[in-house]
């Protein structure tokens, strides 16, 4: 209990004042009736929609097959109050699902008015979309007794694996130590075991521009202005890393600056003639160990 109370305040502490407003007015929100969880996560087609678009993309740069669920363990890492992928896995055959999250519930799916604004939706658009896998009462008990959470860091996750899936979701971003916890996430994967993942590189501040006050402040600036809670690595960087740690990724940018939004960085760290790829705001990472 102290170990978990001590990481909830470093979290906290790491995170920005206004995130951390955030959070705690979500979870002290005593209107009746209410959830508290964002309407955005609360759309029931949203891994869906995720999932087919992450897989789309890379399909068109190289070939990628769309993952097969059917008796696979599934883990995600960063998978935030819902268990993002964690019902959408189950109800495509996946045998277990896992999600490593430091901020998430152990039972997220707890509150029964879960059930009607969110499962049961679920349940209707996945069943439209791939007929009727599963009857809605084993789904439901599915999504409450399988879908397992472990409230701890990816360096920290000694209790999971192997596993056939890894997926996350603009997370990787946000773990430090960088390189360690990928190297970890590699060791759960069994041979053959795939993996998709989306990076978001922008500031994750509510800017006109993704890399607004980024690249006029050299790392260590940045953090003392912001906090340490995005790694700073650019696309080269996590390529770099994913390479160590025995992964060889399809990399796949989704979102980049387009030429006429660009400037000249005011710090020498971001130099554009450094040969950095500094414009990708978001990227796809998805591959298959060796």
């Amino acid at each position: 209990m102290i170990r978990r109370a001590t990481a909830i305040i470093r979290r906290l502490y790491e995170l920005p004042p206004e995130e951390v407003d955030h959070q705690v007015q979500r979870r002290l929100s005593g209107k009746p009736g209410s959830l508290p969880i964002s309407y955005r996560a609360l759309r029931p087609s949203r891994p869906y929609d995720f999932l087919s678009r992450y897989q789309r993309i890379p399909a068109c740069v190289a070939g990628w097959e769309d993952l097969d669920f059917t008796s696979k363990d599934v883990l995600e890492i960063g998978a935030g109050p819902l268990a993002f992928y964690g019902p959408l896995s189950l109800f495509l055959g996946a045998r277990s699902y896992t999600s490593i999250d430091p901020d998430s519930a152990i039972q997220p799916f707890a509150d029964p008015r879960l059930i009607v604004a969110y499962l049961k939706p679920m349940y209707s658009d996945l069943s439209a979309l791939y007929g009727e896998r599963m009857r809605l009462p084993e789904f439901l008990a599915a999504a409450r007794e399988r879908v397992m959470v472990r409230p701890v860091s990816a360096l920290d996750a000694r209790d999971v694996g192997p596993v056939d899936i890894v997926l996350s979701n603009s997370c990787l971003e946000h773990v430090f130590p960088s390189q360690e916890s990928l190297a970890h996430i590699s060791s759960l994967m069994r041979p053959g075991a795939r993996h998709l993942h989306l990076m978001d590189f922008g500031n994750h501040l509510p800017t006109a521009l993704p890399f607004d006050d980024m690249y006029d402040l050299s790392r260590e600036e940045y953090w003392a202005r912001h906090r340490k809670t995005i790694k700073l690595a650019r696309l080269d960087d996590v390529h770099q890393a994913f390479l160590s740690a025995g992964l060889d990724p399809i990399v796949a940018p989704v979102a980049v600056v387009p030429p006429e939004d660009r400037f000249e960085p005011g710090s020498r760290e971001w130099a554009l003639g450094s040969g950095q790829d500094i414009w990708t705001r978001t990227a796809l990472f998805s591959g298959t160990r060796a």
